[in-house]
């Protein structure tokens, strides 16, 4: 056989009424079934990939959520303890107020008592 002749051209070009070619090499008529395997697995993979990065960005913004109720939740518990120290303070300032104010009493009875005459 002759190099280039149209014998030889027609031997190495698969045929598909033939069978030749079908899912081999670079000949293949179809891609091969671990072509598919690999594009099926790449595939799986990405797709999986994709969930876990949603599934973790979700999880990102569901524990910010619960980390900025957390925080409003601190912020006013201790406004609440503030208010409520301020207001034993005042109660406290009103009781010595009124300590003072009764022992002032008790001073002026005592002094009316040194001023009458007995």
């Amino acid at each position: 056989m002759e190099r280039g002749s149209a014998n030889s051209l027609l031997r190495k070009t698969p045929s598909p009424l033939t069978g030749e070619g079908w899912g081999r090499g670079v000949n293949g008529y179809i891609p091969s079934m671990n072509t598919l395997k690999v594009f099926s697995e790449k595939t799986q993979a990405y797709y999986l990939y994709q969930a876990r990065q949603n599934y973790l960005r979700q999880q990102r913004s569901i524990q910010n959520q619960m980390e900025a109720l957390r925080t409003d939740a601190e912020r006013e518990r201790a406004e609440k303890e503030a208010a409520l120290a301020d207001k034993e303070a005042a109660l406290a300032d009103k009781e010595a107020a009124w300590a003072d104010k009764e022992a002032a009493w008790a001073e002026i009875e005592r002094l009316k008592a040194l001023l009458r005459p007995e």
